[in-house]
């Protein structure tokens, strides 16, 4: 309410509590929060001046909270963001920024409903925010481990590179071990469960269902539909087993 009832000069001078609220709106991630993210993306976009870290951050978070279906729009505002960070001049703030923006864009270019030319532009991005991180010291664990995740899925559902997926999920799972993310350490095991799964290693897809399982058990509510997918995960690992590996069914379903 206090935003809405700011004229657009006052809009330039509170940028970055805009910044920071749109931020918010969008980390709700709900739909109708997500119409609110680009309806404030808009103002910062236009309240800030051309080519700037903040216009940057406008067309960020737009790309990242348009329509899903609107593909072409959010790479467009993605690609747009990324080559202003790209020419700023060099800065802790900068590096930041364009890690999150790499990984946005890269995540992006790399979904399965693209082309194949563009999905390993995409992931080739996400190799190289990587080694943004490592040479700048930029510590963003939260970050990396998105990163890793977008590669191994990149792995795991185009190519036959299984132990590269795995490696990248891994990567993925230790850092959530380190920052205490149990959602994304559930993700990771079920992940990793579905390589072992096409590589026929149907007892190891068990074991790392079980483990998923177990993460998923210790959320709140909202941790029901990773209980319930790695649970679904789990009795489709054990329909692949030969009948005298059955005696590893030891949860209780």
């Amino acid at each position: 309410n206090y935003l809405e009832k700011l004229t657009e000069d006052k809009y330039k001078e509170k940028l970055r509590l805009l910044i920071k609220v749109t931020e918010a709106c969008y980390n709700v991630g709900q739909k109708d929060w997500f119409a609110k993210t680009v309806e404030l993306a808009n103002k910062i976009i236009k309240c800030s001046d051309h080519n700037t870290i903040e216009s940057a951050e406008g067309m960020h978070f737009k790309g990242l909270a348009v329509d899903p279906s609107k593909i072409e729009e959010r790479l467009s505002l993605l690609k747009e963001s990324y080559e202003i960070v790209s020419q700023l001049p060099e800065s802790v703030k900068k590096n930041r920024l364009l890690g999150r923006i790499m990984n946005s864009y890269g995540s992006e270019m790399a979904k399965p409903r693209n082309s194949d030319d563009v999905k390993k532009e995409g992931v080739e991005l996400l190799k190289r925010r990587l080694k943004l991180d490592e040479d700048n010291n930029i510590n963003d664990l939260k970050g990396k481990a998105i990163t890793c995740g977008s590669i191994g899925r990149y792995y795991h559902n185009n190519t036959d590179d299984i132990e590269s997926a795995e490696k990248y999920f891994e990567e993925d799972f230790v850092i959530c071990e380190q920052i205490g993310d149990i959602e994304g350490a559930s993700i990771m095991k079920s992940s990793l469960a579905e390589c072992s799964l096409r590589k026929g290693d149907f007892k190891n897809a068990v074991y790392l269902y079980k483990s998923s399982y177990t993460y998923a058990e210790n959320m709140d509510k909202s941790g029901l539909n990773y209980w319930l997918f790695s649970h679904v995960g789990l009795l489709n690992a054990y329909s692949f087993m030969d009948e005298k590996d059955h005696n590893q069914k030891e949860i209780k379903t």
